[in-house]
């Protein structure tokens, strides 16, 4: 069975912000938090980007130790959709084939540890005009073969799906979706408490809630690490020491054994993008802030 061998990663999840650079974000919130570097990055690009981009270069800053854990989305920057299939079966010497080997150069001269999944979240619902669960495993076996036969050795690959969906209940079999233990290096998982904040028949639920199929799951799985590469709980009206409790008990959670094979955790850090009600940022109030700053010292990550 797997055991790490370092502390737990802890970070953030930086989505993009109009009129803001990653290095603005991260570093502005390193300062708000004032506890020293975060530990591991989460990153989202488009098929046709590249990485790093200008505002990603301080990831190799000298005495910086922050991974990278990046999401490579199959579509483009125009909105165009990359199929999954035409993916599985490009060709050498074809557009998509030499995109791919662009991508694997770039992760490669990178020159230090990176985590990336190929289309985080394959499971979800706004991802199935892109193909079928058997064309995106294909995909991403063809994506990560060409990272190994480009020497990208530096890479973790990692699958990503969603919390709920690694529960049996779900009507999503995440089974049909993992590429398989010989093409991924690190499962993932994203989930959140969203409780009422996007609807008034939400439920608030605990993390070990919305995490314990995952658990489950992964002990199918026994010799991967794991990484929660998204997590977040929004704010309660009207009980403003709901979200900071909520994430010392989060941490509680994560120094058990059951979490003994967790190497990155990388905490949602922005408003939901369709209700700004549903806040999720780490330093949504001072008592949040001061939280999440106990959080990252925490035995867990220490």
């Amino acid at each position: 069975v797997y055991k790490r061998q370092e502390r737990v990663r802890l970070g953030v999840s930086s989505p993009w912000v109009k009129g803001t650079s990653v290095e603005e974000r991260i570093t502005g919130l390193e300062s708000d938090l004032n506890a020293g570097h975060l530990d591991a990055v989460r990153l989202y690009h488009a098929w046709d980007e590249w990485f790093p981009q200008g505002g990603e270069q301080f990831l190799t800053d000298a005495g910086r130790d922050t991974v990278p854990v990046l999401s490579v989305n199959t579509v483009r920057r125009n909105g165009q959709r990359v199929w999954w299939k035409a993916i599985a079966l490009a060709k050498p010497g074809s557009q998509l084939h030499n995109e791919m080997r662009r991508w694997a150069d770039d992760l490669r001269d990178f020159g230090r540890p990176i985590v990336v999944s190929l289309n985080h979240e394959p499971d979800h619902y706004r991802n199935g005009g892109t193909g079928s669960p058997y064309w995106y495993r294909r995909a991403y076996q063809t994506f990560v073969s060409i990272l190994r036969n480009r020497g990208a050795t530096n890479v973790d690959t990692s699958f990503v799906g969603v919390a709920w969906n690694y529960d049996p209940r779900s009507p999503v079999d995440i089974n049909e979706w993992y590429p398989g233990d010989w093409w991924v290096d690190v499962i993932g998982v994203d989930g959140y408490n969203w409780g009422k904040c996007n609807s008034s028949n939400g439920q608030w639920r605990t993390f070990d809630q919305i995490f314990a199929p995952f658990l489950n799951w992964i002990e199918s799985h026994p010799y991967k690490p794991v990484m929660i590469a998204e997590f977040g709980v929004t704010e309660r009206a009207g009980d403003p020491g709901y979200k900071p409790n909520w994430l010392r008990n989060a941490a509680a959670s994560l120094d058990s054994s059951d979490w003994d094979r967790l190497d990155y955790v990388l905490a949602w850090d922005n408003k939901w993008e369709h209700n700004s009600n549903c806040d999720f940022r780490v330093s949504s109030s001072s008592q949040v802030r001061t939280a999440f700053r106990d959080m990252m010292q925490s035995p867990a990550f220490n």
